[in-house]
């Protein structure tokens, strides 16, 4: 039995806001600086987006910064690490999960990303980095969306995607549930999101 609910999936009216989360320490495997930069793209768009980043990390004073210097201060939001009660809320009253991992210099990837799989554990469809891991549980345009790692662009256009397509992301949500229900054990998971 999951211990989260999932909730129905209902993507939002293109002309109001699109609420994206994204949830991992503040470290460069995280690769958040390119969800930023794909939010400045859709902005430049005209899509109302708003972005909420939790987690907590040697790099906040880098993105900060450039969340600053792209005039994005509106759009993104830096809450810092949340207890996993939070989190969830944040998650159920979000519409898209963006997990834009990268390969490390040093060569370290993400093997999971846990914060990934419960997003889809909570019903939300997910766009993540073709890297590690990753692609052995979002299956590209079946249980997510795959893009290429350090593209903001590509992430920008999967947003998009979804952002114009609400029976693709519904089927998509409602995919990724189903495998997580199959290959996962949540309780065995959950402690594990604040950490990673």
């Amino acid at each position: 039995v999951m211990e989260w609910p999932c909730k129905d999936y209902i993507l939002p009216d293109v002309n109001k806001q699109v609420k994206i989360i994204n949830v991992g320490r503040l470290v460069e495997m995280k690769g958040h600086e390119y969800l930023i930069g794909a939010v400045k793209i859709l902005k430049n768009q005209g899509y109302k987006i708003e972005t909420t980043i939790i987690g907590d990390g040697p790099r906040k004073p880098v993105l900060e910064y450039l969340i600053r210097k792209l005039g994005l201060s509106k759009e993104i939001k830096l809450v810092g690490a949340l207890q996993i009660g939070k989190v969830k809320e944040y998650l159920y009253s979000s519409d898209l999960f963006v997990f834009p991992s990268v390969i490390c210099k040093n060569g370290h990837v993400e093997t999971l990303g846990y914060a990934c799989v419960e997003a889809m554990a909570a019903g939300l469809p997910v766009i993540a980095s073709n890297v590690g891991g990753i692609p052995e549980y979002v299956i590209h345009n079946e249980t997510g969306l795959l893009v290429q790692q350090r593209s903001s662009k590509q992430i920008a256009e999967a947003i998009e995607d979804l952002i114009n397509n609400p029976k693709k992301a519904k089927y998509i949500a409602r995919r990724a549930r189903q495998l997580i229900e199959a290959e996962f054990d949540i309780r065995k998971n959950v402690e594990k999101l604040e950490l990673e």
